[in-house]
């Protein structure tokens, strides 16, 4: 089955996450406007652009996960967390979202690169 090949460039899979992601953002949308939620995504029947950028990050992600590798050139030190960042803004002020220091893994929790030393000292 074309859906088992988890393939970002086959337009079906694609068209599957789109679909799948645009529902549960209306869900969320629904729920939120129901809740009295200050944030507008829009209604279940139609996302308003902020609903509708929210659709895209959220595609991005994921098929950002499907691009990873195991046995890629860059497998010891990628995962999802180490794509570019470029395509992610904050849906409330549009600030682009600021890369990573380092590779994911060798970071702090603070996020600052960790200081790699000798064992053997």
């Amino acid at each position: 089955h074309w859906y088992k090949k988890e393939d970002p460039s086959d337009d079906r899979y694609l068209q599957f996450w789109r679909e799948n992601i645009t529902y549960m953002v209306k869900v969320l949308a629904r729920d939120m406007l129901i809740g009295g939620y200050p944030v507008d995504f829009g209604t279940y029947e139609e996302l308003n652009n902020r609903g509708e950028s929210l659709v895209t990050m959220e595609l991005i992600d994921e098929m950002s996960k499907c691009l990873l590798k195991k046995d890629g050139p860059d497998s010891a030190w990628r995962t999802f967390r180490d794509s570019d960042p470029k395509p992610f803004r904050s849906l409330h002020t549009g600030t682009t979202a600021a890369p990573l220091e380092g590779h994911w893994m060798d970071l702090d929790d603070d996020g600052h690169v960790l200081a790699h030393h000798d064992d053997t000292e």
